[in-house]
């Protein structure tokens, strides 16, 4: 069981630093008991709008993530970027076994 986080990177809104978000996912997973295994980083481009799991860093992640494996993501918005794309990326990722935690501004909740 491996903890990975994930990264949506967007060009038009000033978001986290992937550094701020990295640290974030480091001790996310240390209250988990577990390390951080490694970080998904999709550049992202939302003028094109390309699904989740139709990019390379998408389908790098659904190749690497196993059952009972935990994605950790920012907001859980940073999955999709439409409703239907969220909620083929997470359907995807719950089919696969996979724990998504998404780290809110006051805690950390878990989605299964």
């Amino acid at each position: 069981m491996a903890i990975y986080g994930y990264i949506r990177c967007s060009l038009l809104k000033r978001q986290k630093s992937s550094e701020v978000q990295q640290a974030q996912f480091g001790r996310k997973a240390e209250e988990l008991g577990q390390p951080l295994v490694g970080t998904f980083v999709d550049p992202g481009d939302s003028r094109k709008k390309t699904a989740i799991l139709n990019s390379a860093t998408g389908k790098e992640m659904l190749e690497a993530l196993r059952a009972g494996d935990t994605l950790i993501v920012t907001r859980l918005d940073r999955l999709g970027y439409s409703m239907r794309d969220l909620q083929q990326t997470i359907r995807a990722l719950c089919d696969r076994g996979v724990r998504i935690y998404e780290i809110g501004r006051a805690s950390c909740r878990e989605r299964v």
